[in-house]
């Protein structure tokens, strides 16, 4: 007897770069939407911000740099420098954890007495 013969729906070649092609669209257009959704929220914050600052009287604005003529400006650079002071943070984080340990020694937890 012979043994039947199986077909398997989309196992040519010209299916299995479709699905490839189907698979990297979606995931570009996922890309897409999330950086726009990101954008959004950014602005939206920037603007939340805006609007509770402009609520302080001008010495208030002047105690924290600000002034009521450049607010949206000094907002935007807010946002920058603390998303820069973020990014570094995280970058002198990441490069300190990859750095090798010169302690020897096992961790044996968190100790107040012998540093």
């Amino acid at each position: 007897m012979l043994a039947p013969t199986h077909h398997t729906v989309g196992s040519s070649a010209a299916t299995r770069h479709q699905d490839g092609l189907m698979r990297q669209l979606v995931q570009e257009s996922l890309d897409r939407l999330a950086a726009t959704y990101r954008d959004w929220r950014f602005e939206r914050d920037i603007v939340a911000i805006t609007r509770v600052l402009e609520r302080l009287n001008d010495r208030q604005l002047a105690m924290l740099g600000l002034s009521r003529a450049m607010l949206d400006v000094d907002v935007e650079r807010l946002a920058i420098r603390a998303g820069y002071e973020e990014d570094t943070t995280f970058t002198v984080i990441r490069e300190k954890d990859a750095a090798p340990r010169r302690d020897s020694r096992q961790d044996q937890g968190i100790s107040l007495f012998h540093a």
